[in-house]
């Protein structure tokens, strides 16, 4: 009787981690330095990203997953992502694709439900060190072969970074204060300061969100 209790669990664990996680969707959310892509899932996403060139793309593969929803397509004022596009490989796993504007240096995050989202895989995107944001995609900063020469004065940069931005809020505080709204206050103070500095420039890495239509980005 234990043996075929014991079997009867060791079955159904098979079943429970063999079920596919669903991906109901993404957004796309864009801000002057950064742009951010959200994953709704129906659980914890296991993930590996990986970057490829000629064209540049960035490559997320998610296994035991499948696509039950839309992706979002890029918008013109995107300066990093062209496009979103999937595909099943043929071990089943689910691969998703951003077609870039240009090469991007990428984080993930894996964030709990909460009383709006459920399971979210959330990746931020920003240019590659060296490479600065503009309306034609990139250009090198001062200094760099094919800027300013070399042995020119330039302005010492300083990137802030604020954290959070898109949906997630960081803690929310008693009276309905979010944890992102404080951060980029502060992180625009501190910017002040430092514009005040000789020789300084502070470049702050969010600014603010825009959130994008979600539509299929499948093709």
């Amino acid at each position: 009787m234990s043996r075929l209790i014991a079997f009867l669990l060791l079955l159904i664990s098979s079943l429970v981690q063999a079920a596919p996680v669903d991906v109901h969707g993404a957004r796309l959310w864009i801000a002057p330095d950064q742009t951010q892509l959200v994953i709704d899932a129906d659980a914890v996403v296991d993930h590996k990203i990986f970057p490829l060139e000629n064209p540049d793309r960035l490559v997320i593969d998610i296994p035991q997953a499948r696509l039950a929803g839309k992706l979002p397509l890029a918008e013109a004022q995107d300066l990093l992502v062209k496009g979103v596009r999937s595909g099943v490989l043929d071990n089943g796993d689910l691969r998703l694709v951003l077609d870039l504007k240009q090469p991007v240096r990428a984080k993930s995050d894996l964030l709990e439900p909460n009383e709006r989202y459920g399971y979210r895989l959330v990746v931020d995107m920003t240019p590659q060190a060296g490479a600065t944001v503009t309306e034609q995609g990139t250009s090198p900063l001062p200094g760099k072969p094919g800027g300013k020469a070399a042995d020119s004065m330039r302005d010492l940069v300083i990137a802030i970074d604020p954290g959070h931005g898109g949906e997630d809020p960081g803690a929310i505080g008693t009276h309905g204060t979010k944890e992102k709204d404080i951060t980029l206050d502060i992180a625009r103070k501190l910017a002040s300061l430092i514009n005040k500095e000789t020789g300084m420039r502070a470049v702050l890495m969010r600014t603010g969100i825009t959130t994008l239509a979600c539509t299929s980005g499948f093709s």
